[in-house]
């Protein structure tokens, strides 16, 4: 399987081996359209000419873990306040700023009065015994 690099955000995408003149390919990093075309019929050499003019926001963005400095890819749709783990650190990061992007160490939020978790032990109501 052949690979070509996008003409508007250099993603590598993923193009097979029979690649036909004027074949259509999407890049599913940014969305933009693109076309082969071979340069002449001798030869393998081709080019990528972009059809789209206008591409779709990216859908993966990338932004460097504040512990280990090892990239993390994003869906292009997160919001601030969401909860992100470093998968090479586990880190517990949250997304502090959407634009641009950016992850800080979460902070933990203390629970409630009188709120417990799952696996905390329920307080019991002690009745006395009426004789």
């Amino acid at each position: 399987m052949m690979g070509v690099p996008c003409p508007e955000c250099e993603f590598l995408v993923k193009i097979g081996s029979r690649v036909q003149d004027g074949q259509r390919f999407v890049c599913p990093n940014c969305r933009t359209t693109f076309v082969i075309k071979f340069v002449d019929d001798e030869s393998d050499d081709f080019e990528l000419i972009r059809v789209s003019n206008h591409p779709k926001k990216r859908l993966v963005i990338e932004v460097g873990c504040p512990e280990c400095e090892t990239t993390i890819r994003l869906n292009a749709n997160v919001r601030e306040g969401q909860p992100v783990t470093c998968q090479h650190c586990l880190a517990e990061l949250e997304v502090v700023s959407v634009d641009p992007l950016e992850v800080d160490f979460a902070i933990p939020v203390p629970l409630k009065k009188n709120r417990y978790r799952k696996a905390d032990k329920l307080p019991t109501k002690s009745r006395k015994s009426r004789g």
